[in-house]
């Protein structure tokens, strides 16, 4: 389970703009079987190279942030045929049209890790640079969530206490979902704060350190 971090008023001028990049050093493939029909699939080849990560935001409650980034992808396989209540209509073999097609996949990024990534040692499949200049903003918009996830603990342990677990276990749910939030944005709170330190606290040695293994992002220029 990862925080679920709420934007705060700073962060809202942010959201749908590029906060940072990622490069893609290995190839993979991405699997999408998220189509109205369960037996369809697709299969695409994820392209080396690098990409903005824009700030997004949930549509859906509770409306969390997110990185995004549109991946340029190659289709390598599917499986679209016809099918009526799952069986395949005709006897036709299915031949796929689509093979070799270019594809963008939106590929998500959790906020938290990919800062703590952030400065790492090139090389790894995916290397991730988040400007540090919104560490110290999101840190804000963390313990603001924290309090917030808080009061929604208060507000159901106080029904709690009057008649019990609530109908279909809403109260131990809503204090079980809150308490989560609760602790894995105070662990947030610590992460980002030794990312930032390490900027602002060790040695010229070290930033030079992580500037350098950052110095992939020229590429996107």
């Amino acid at each position: 389970m990862n925080p679920s971090i709420k934007a705060s008023n700073e962060l809202k001028s942010l959201i749908n703009t590029t906060v940072g990049y990622v490069k893609i050093n290995k190839s993979w493939i991405n699997h999408n079987a998220g189509y109205e029909c369960a037996a369809w699939w697709q299969d695409s080849k994820i392209e080396e190279g690098v990409y903005p990560l824009v700030l997004r935001q949930n549509s859906l409650s509770p409306n969390d942030l997110y990185l995004s980034a549109e991946l340029n992808a190659v289709v390598v396989d599917d499986f679209f045929p016809s099918l009526w209540g799952g069986v395949a209509i005709g006897n036709t073999k299915y031949v796929s049209k689509g093979i070799g097609s270019k594809q963008i996949v939106n590929h998500r990024f959790e906020l938290v890790e990919s800062i703590e990534r952030t400065g790492n040692s090139q090389g790894d499949k995916i290397d991730i640079c988040v400007n540090p200049l919104i560490w110290n903003t999101l840190i804000d918009a963390v313990r603001s969530t924290l309090i917030d996830y808080q009061g929604t603990y208060n507000q159901y342990l106080a029904d709690y206490q009057e008649v019990g677990d609530g109908n279909y276990n809403i109260n131990i749910d809503m204090m079980a979902y809150a308490a989560e939030n609760i602790a894995l944005l105070a662990r947030s709170i610590a992460k980002l704060k030794r990312c930032c330190s390490y900027l602002n606290e060790h040695t010229d040695y070290m930033r030079d350190i992580i500037v350098n293994n950052v110095s992939w992002i020229h590429e996107a220029a």
